[in-house]
């Protein structure tokens, strides 16, 4: 069997560490295409404002307030 994949599950990749499954890499893209962006955004640091959908940091008064469960750039992109 031949598993394939950019992203592989987090227990694939265990499998690979335990020597269940062999790795094998690809050195280079199809094409040469370049890499997908990608940005990483900590949640934690958002709080959403349920009166108005205004997105705002978080500051220690509301934390515990309406948490941010999708990035707002990628709200903003759909």
């Amino acid at each position: 069997m031949v598993l394939g994949s950019a992203t592989p599950a987090a227990e694939s990749y265990a499998n690979t560490r335990r020597g269940r499954y062999k790795l094998l890499r690809l050195s280079h893209r199809v094409g040469e295409r370049e890499l997908a962006k990608v940005e990483t955004i900590d949640l934690r640091q958002l709080s959403a404002n349920s009166d108005n959908g205004n997105r705002t940091a978080r500051t220690d008064e509301n934390v515990a307030q309406d948490p941010v469960l999708l990035a707002p750039s990628l709200i903003d992109a759909a």
